[in-house]
């Protein structure tokens, strides 16, 4: 079955929003996985990696959905993302968010400390991390980074994204503060 053509559209345009979109689906399925794969605890469990029971598995994955549509946007919008540099910034962002929590995954460990031979996320003992601030933080920081020849509107884009999520995540952890008491 032929199909149809948008108006104005190339084919070579049409083949890359079809590898864009099954990229994109790759991206955030791979990124899930990460966040909410459960690993049994054993030997190999490196000591007070995910400690105090603080695990990411607790939260809702919606900080990294709303970062990754958000990069889709920017991605169609940004000169020079092209299908190859496209693929690349999903790597990058997806690494940085993984290292933002794989402390909160007991069982995986870091994909950087090893290569650069130090413990990058080195928590001090003890130490409670909320994870989806951290991902919302690192997803900000490496999409700053690998737009930074965006537009001021796209640019605004990510600041507003990281400045509503940041509140939002305040405004839970007040309130489950609070129940606590």
């Amino acid at each position: 079955m032929k199909q149809q053509q948008k108006p104005g559209a190339t084919i070579g345009n049409q083949a890359f929003y079809q590898k864009f979109t099954f990229l994109k689906l790759l991206v955030i399925l791979t990124v899930i996985t990460w966040l909410f794969a459960r690993c049994e605890e054993g030997p190999w469990r490196p000591h007070g990696e995910g400690g105090h029971g603080n695990h990411t598995k607790r939260y809702p994955a919606d900080v990294a959905v709303k970062w990754i549509n958000l990069q889709q946007v920017l991605i169609k919008t940004t000169p020079g993302f092209d299908p190859l540099v496209a693929s690349r910034s999903f790597s990058y962002s997806g690494l940085a968010l993984y290292e933002s929590v794989v402390k909160g995954m007991p069982g995986y460990v870091s994909v950087a400390s090893p290569r650069i031979g130090t413990d990058i996320n080195k928590l001090p003992n003890n130490q409670l991390i909320y994870w989806p601030a951290s991902a919302n933080a690192a997803m900000a920081s490496i999409l700053k980074s690998l737009f930074a020849n965006t537009s001021a509107a796209n640019m605004n884009k990510i600041d507003s994204l990281e400045s509503v999520l940041t509140c939002s995540l305040a405004k839970k952890q007040r309130e489950k503060a609070l129940h606590h008491l």
